[in-house]
């Protein structure tokens, strides 16, 4: 079940910092992001930086799917969040989930990425060898441990 959002003295709802280790991070995908011949979520739809997911502490996974009934959703465990990446001895990448609630949906979280400390959000103007590297990288170890709890529909035939 899901628990209300936490909110100061004033009314105001504010982040919750604190996630649990086997707290779900939930996740929708286009159909096409999956296929019967392959058993796993295409890297399409896991994109950085900024991986928007809902918190399961705040929602189920089919509030993720409301307003975007030919989708699917996948989860993985906080836990599961790829650990640092260091590339060639000199700069780290690390990954954590943090809280970014929005007017609507206060469970919505996003998994960012941290450069040598630093929250790192780049265009394509930055990306480099190092940056295409750990995203192919990080985003593959994601892939592995991506599971589908809500399958996107069967397209419809049109006739």
């Amino acid at each position: 079940m899901a628990q209300s959002p936490k909110v100061d003295d004033s009314g105001k709802r504010i982040p919750d910092k604190r996630f649990e280790p086997d707290e779900q991070l939930f996740r929708r995908f286009m159909r096409q992001a999956m296929s019967p011949t392959r058993p796993y979520i295409d890297l399409s739809a896991i994109s950085l930086p900024d991986l928007s997911v809902n918190r399961s502490k705040y929602s189920r996974a089919s509030d993720v799917v409301d307003d975007f009934p030919d989708f699917g959703v996948a989860a993985f465990l906080v836990s599961e969040i790829p650990p640092s990446q260091v590339y060639r001895g000199t700069t780290q990448f690390e990954f954590r989930a943090v809280h970014k609630p929005l007017k609507k949906n206060y469970a919505h979280s996003e998994v960012q990425c941290f450069r040598n400390g630093e929250h790192f959000s780049w265009s394509r103007d930055d990306i480099d060898d190092e940056v295409e590297e750990m995203h192919y990288r990080w985003r593959y170890r994601l892939q592995q441990v991506l599971k589908v709890v809500i399958g996107p529909p069967e397209p419809r035939d049109s006739f």
